[in-house]
């Protein structure tokens, strides 16, 4: 994994990425003010019911400066897989490890914490999913444990 990242959740306790290391980790990149964003919520919301007993989880990197803003637009989206931000917008410390500059953004991350790849449409994020869950739980050294 990058230099561990800190941001915060809605209680604003601090959370380091590294502590999902060893889950595949689909980060969001979003913001309450971005429409666009925040349409791909039904999506998302898919994601976490196929695969949240499979290794995999979500985290939404909101890059907005008002609380109350994005936690409104979370509880309006029903968003409740982990939710963060540090609050600093476009200085968001993990837009700029990930080298974000438009949203909405996603990274694909494996159980390692590096980037299998980046920006992809619901449909191929589905699939590639479905098939890396898949091979993990498949391992040889999984089945015997």
């Amino acid at each position: 994994m990058r230099s561990d990242i800190i941001q915060f959740d809605r209680t604003t306790s601090p959370v380091r990425l590294s502590s999902f290391k060893g889950k595949y980790i689909l980060l969001h990149f979003w913001a309450s003010w971005c429409k666009i964003s925040r349409e791909d919520v039904p999506f998302f919301k898919h994601l976490q019911q196929r695969f949240r007993d499979k290794n995999f989880e979500i985290i939404s990197i909101a890059l907005d400066t008002e609380r109350s803003q994005w936690l409104q637009a979370i509880d309006e989206d029903g968003a409740d897989w982990v939710q963060l931000s540090d609050l600093r917008y476009w200085s968001n410390q993990a837009a700029g490890e990930f080298g974000i500059r438009a949203l909405p953004a996603n990274v694909l991350m494996d159980t390692d914490g590096e980037v299998i790849t980046r920006n992809l449409e619901p449909e191929q994020l589905d699939k590639i999913l479905e098939q890396l869950t898949n091979e993990y739980y498949h391992q040889p050294s999984l089945m015997h444990a």
